[in-house]
């Protein structure tokens, strides 16, 4: 089970849920089945993505009564297409973090390892494992000891900024 992490800002399971709606309706259902987590973890991701305004929902009748069925917004839709170039699966479960975000801010020009350390003031072990999952989800690539924001970090940080 995923847990909400306070420095979290967009978990792993929101991440699943977005890209899975892409430009479709999903209901629920629909959403089960994808495998994204269990009920508990599902009903938070989607509530979290109602409140982030990147996911709406509309009630439709049907012929068993009502359904409840979840869409992107615009801005959620922006979100899919920047996921589709990164590696979600790669993320931990509380997926993006302020700590990841703050790194990605510092990133406008190259930096090595020992820049980034002292501008984060912690320890130099829980610097590398942040960067590690960035290069990983294709959102900072790195280069000797050198690391540098990519077309995705960027699009991301951006729309996230907004």
């Amino acid at each position: 089970m995923e847990t909400r992490d306070e420095s979290s800002v967009l978990t792993r399971t929101e991440m699943q849920i977005i890209k899975s709606l892409k430009l479709s309706f999903r209901t629920y259902d629909d959403l089960e089945k994808e495998g994204v987590g269990d009920s508990k973890t599902l009903n938070s991701a989607i509530n979290d993505l109602l409140s982030k305004r990147l996911m709406s929902q509309m009630i439709k009748e049907n012929d068993l009564g009502y359904s409840t069925e979840y869409f992107l917004t615009p801005k959620g839709i922006e979100m899919s297409k920047i996921l589709s170039l990164m590696r979600v699966y790669k993320f931990p479960d509380n997926g993006m973090t302020r700590l990841k975000i703050k790194i990605l801010e510092f990133l406008d020009k190259e930096k090595k390892l020992e820049k980034i350390t002292e501008f984060l003031e912690i320890d130099e072990a829980e610097v590398k494992r942040n960067l590690r999952v960035l290069v990983n989800t294709n959102l900072i690539r790195k280069e000797e000891d050198i690391y540098s924001i990519t077309y995705p970090g960027e699009k991301f940080l951006s729309l996230f900024l907004k």
